[in-house]
């Protein structure tokens, strides 16, 4: 064995899953529910690098995630035992050896059906999966191209999109809405989502978890704008004191630049009581239950 091949076997075995972690590596697709930071660097409205997002996050610092404080994969990466969060892949902490712990490619206002990202000026499934290919050959030139296989193999991969299809497209385009009925949509969104699984896993991932839609009708964005003036949903989740509006401003339509600095004049002080943070983002409370679902619904990736 060479110097060199000696020297990336050393850095391989060292990883931080040798000492804790319980798999190597996470990789984050998806939407705004799951996006940490990669809209901040596009040209799109859909950003949520402002207060009051991240009010209750590390230092009360706005990151780019559209919540008050952590969301999801955050919470699943702390379970899973890593010491940081995968790094949104467009930021500059996206290099080196902050890579060998996987990365976060979601984008706010992506889906599965392409013309939704773009419309959006997101970044689409398919351009996910570049950065994704593009981001393999980077830990490649890092750890070396079997330690790279190994590491991506055994990596946990997440996806969650959907809402966006419908909420910021399907329900307020009329020329999608009156070519396709909403089951003929759903198909053309089940066969985008079949083909995004299959190039990933011939990009060799293995342990793929996937998220479902939540009850799109329970969104206050959505019963603010379609409700028809009622106001019932989520009754199972009556532990909060409020389900049917967002902690910010109103928390009827308030989200990305309606929910602004302006809103933390009537944002409400205690989230953890909130389903919602803003009119369309669970609160940190409400992600916590959704990463525990998840893990407990994923355990067997884990193994």
């Amino acid at each position: 064995m060479g110097f060199l091949s000696s020297y990336l076997l050393c850095l391989f075995l060292s990883l931080p899953w040798a000492y804790g972690q319980l798999v190597p590596a996470l990789f984050i697709f998806g939407d705004s529910v799951m996006d940490v930071g990669n809209n901040n660097h596009l040209p799109t409205l859909i950003k949520a690098n402002f207060p009051p997002y991240g009010r209750d996050f590390f230092n009360h610092t706005p990151t780019g995630r559209f919540s008050n404080g952590k969301i999801s994969a955050d919470i699943i990466a702390e379970t899973l035992g890593f010491a940081s969060y995968q790094p949104a892949y467009l930021s500059s902490e996206a290099k080196g050896e902050n890579l060998l712990i996987g990365a976060n490619f979601a984008s706010a206002a992506s889906g599965y059906y392409e013309p939704t990202a773009n419309s959006n000026l997101a970044i689409p499934l398919s351009k996910q999966l570049d950065n994704y290919k593009e981001y393999q050959g980077k830990v490649a030139e890092i750890i070396g191209a079997a330690n790279a296989t190994s590491l991506l193999s055994s990596g946990i991969y997440l996806l969650s999109a959907g809402n966006s299809d419908f909420v910021q497209n399907y329900y307020i385009n009329p020329l999608l809405n009156s070519a396709y009925t909403p089951d003929q949509f759903s198909n053309i969104l089940v066969q985008n989502y079949a083909q995004f699984i299959k190039d990933l896993y011939g990009l060799g991932a293995r342990k793929i978890g996937v998220t479902t839609l939540p009850p799109i009708g329970c969104l206050p964005t959505v019963l603010t704008l379609f409700g028809s003036g009622k106001m019932e949903c989520v009754e199972r989740l009556n532990r909060f004191t409020e389900t049917r509006r967002g902690c910010c401003g109103t928390g009827l339509v308030e989200t990305s630049i309606l929910c602004n600095p302006l809103s933390s004049v009537i944002t409400c002080t205690n989230a953890s009581e909130y389903v919602f943070w803003d009119g369309f983002h669970p609160s940190e409370a409400v992600n916590q239950i959704l990463a525990n679902n998840l893990l407990t619904a994923g355990f067997a990736l884990i193994s």
